[in-house]
């Protein structure tokens, strides 16, 4: 609007009206903008509970909220006007003459003014209070706006390097259409910083989304095809060859098999665990068994849980799938007894609710029988896989002559086959309960879709919202591209070679853009995982291979597309409009 503002200072217009015209302007489309945007989130908002069908326990009912709808037109409002004080504030001590002559002579506003200072404090000041408002809670909205702006910095970092490492860059062996591609990304005039800040957070926030998303199901999804869905409890010994026979017969594998011995704590480290039902004097035993200030007196501490329970454990001599050694070591399988105190693995949290550690000592009760226990070691058990997982293993010389029940999972994927086997063995042991698990694991897979469905058309709005400032800055430099053209087909290049300069550039635009974007959104997904979810962190490349590939398509093909009136002006024209 320079050219306008030129015209309007000549004919005597001050800058304080020019401020106040385009301030109002910008406040004005501002308000269609937001008005846009209330229509669209209602249209969203009638979607998103349709993806959801089925899943909601409640019926939704859908209608516009007037508070929301308010906030969402002050926001908008107040976003365009925040965001328009910094450039009206530079034209607004530019002479006429100054204005007029802007091809030859850049426009110098003011650098360090009050005016300009006092609109970055207002800006960042509103970003900060929009995320606060949303976050809920002051710390919250702090931590994202300082993560928000923290990741612009690094963007913005990453772009300049960037830059400067292209400018360096030899490229006397690229064809020509590479060549001036790749200067474009650094010559006066560029849109690097602006395309790179715009895609790469958009990128950022959806690889950061599907990165941990991917690490959260993980658990839920490892070994679809082969994890056991039909489950048979309470086998006693004596039955189990049967049930192994008709297994057999059906031709059914079984995944896992295991004993289960159920036990209580005795003592640990010598201490008794009291037995108590719940007197007065026995509840102060209790107390004093947890600690004076271990939790609730009216549970006996945190500890009162993990003495007072009843465990259901097992014997074997290696870690299961689920499960992974963090301290100590396991025990030999040569080992055999008996033994005056056998060895046990714990796991780490319930470890800790006991207050024991490698070296202690447990005294288990199973069925009157006190079994002697050393910790050897102590397991990370990933409690969300359909597997039976335990707090305590035991080896085998400790538990074989114990009495057990075993539990046996098995795969079936025929509906009919699954049917028959639990008709088989129920009609012949009714002690013995079977449940099928694939119904619970449909709905499981189905409850994961759904979300992920989710969470992908959400994270899908930034991805847009960079495009949509990248089609922006093709319009801004329009002029730019303009002047180049005309020179270019003035030295008899092709249409076919400026397109093919133009799509260098804009696809690469996009390629530096996934690359910081993913970049980041890997640290981010790492921190997520490790210190918020405790996850284990994982990175599948071909979602990241397909989201770039993505990005720089799009973003050259809209970079092509901003740029049709490159292609159709002549030299003429372009001088013209000059």
């Amino acid at each position: 609007k320079v050219d306008s503002v030129a015209v309007l200072r000549c004919i005597g217009a001050t800058a304080r009206q020019v401020f106040g015209i385009y301030l109002v302007q910008a406040a004005a489309m501002g308000l269609a903008g937001a008005a846009v945007g209330v229509v669209l989130g209602g249209a969203v908002q009638w979607t998103l509970p349709r993806m959801l069908e089925g899943l909601l326990p409640v019926d939704v009912q859908i209608r516009l909220d007037g508070v929301a709808v308010a906030t969402g037109l002050l926001v908008g409002v107040w976003t365009a006007i925040a965001f328009a004080l910094l450039p009206l504030l530079q034209i607004r001590n530019v002479s006429p003459l100054s204005a007029l002559r802007r091809n030859v002579e850049p426009i110098q506003g003011p650098g360090g003014d009050r005016l300009r200072m006092a609109a970055w404090g207002a800006l960042a000041a509103s970003v900060l209070l929009l995320i606060v408002v949303q976050a809920g809670e002051f710390d919250v909205g702090f931590s994202v706006a300082s993560g928000i702006a923290g990741t612009l910095l690094l963007l913005w970092v990453a772009s300049r390097i960037l830059t400067r490492v292209l400018r360096k860059t030899p490229r006397s062996g690229l064809p020509y259409p590479l060549r001036q591609g790749l200067a474009n990304l650094y010559r006066p005039g560029n849109q690097t910083t602006t395309v790179v800040l715009a895609l790469g957070f958009g990128v950022f926030l959806i690889a950061t989304l599907l990165l941990t998303q991917t690490n959260i199901l993980r658990p839920l999804t490892v070994g679809v095809e082969t994890r056991g869905n039909l489950l048979f409890l309470d086998i006693q010994p004596e039955q189990q060859p049967r049930v192994d026979s008709i297994l057999v017969a059906e031709g059914l594998p079984v995944v896992e098999s295991v004993a289960i011995v159920p036990m209580r704590i005795a003592a640990v480290n010598g201490d008794v665990v009291p037995r108590f039902r719940g007197t007065p004097d026995e509840l102060e035993d209790s107390r004093d068994f947890a600690g004076e200030n271990d939790g609730d007196p009216n549970t006996g501490g945190p500890r009162g849980w993990a003495v007072r329970r009843e465990y259901r454990s097992t014997y074997r001599d290696t870690l299961g799938p689920a499960e992974r050694l963090v301290a100590g070591e396991w025990w030999d399988r040569d080992r055999e007894g008996p033994f005056d105190v056998y060895q046990v693995s714990l796991e780490s949290e319930v470890a800790e609710e006991l207050g024991v550690g490698l070296g202690d000592t447990i005294e288990w009760d199973v069925q009157g029988v006190r079994i002697p226990t050393v910790v050897t070691s102590l397991r990370v058990v990933d409690w969300a896989r359909f597997e039976p997982n335990f707090f305590a293993i035991f080896e085998p010389a400790a538990l074989e002559q114990a009495p057990r029940t075993t539990v046996m999972l098995i795969r079936a994927t025929d509906e009919a086959a699954r049917a028959a086997v639990q008709r088989d063995i129920v009609s012949l042991y009714p002690n013995i309960s079977a449940i099928d698990l694939t119904l619970l694991q449909r709905a499981l897979d189905d409850v994961v879709a759904r979300v992920s469905v989710v969470i992908r058309f959400l994270a899908g709005f930034s991805v847009a919202t960079g495009f949509i400032v990248l089609l922006g800055a093709v319009a801004t430099g329009r002029l730019q591209r303009l002047r180049e053209s005309v020179l270019l087909k003035t030295i008899g290049a092709t249409r076919r070679q400026i397109g093919a300069i133009l799509f260098t550039e804009y696809a690469l635009l996009g390629v530096l853009a996934v690359i910081v974007g993913a970049g980041l959104a890997i640290v981010a997904g790492w921190g997520l995982a490790r210190f918020l979810f405790d996850v284990d962190f994982g990175v599948e490349p071909l979602p990241l291979l397909a989201l770039a590939a993505g990005i720089a398509l799009l973003s050259a093909a809209i970079g092509l597309s901003g740029s049709r009136e490159v292609f159709r002006s002549t030299p003429m024209e372009a001088i013209r409009e000059e």
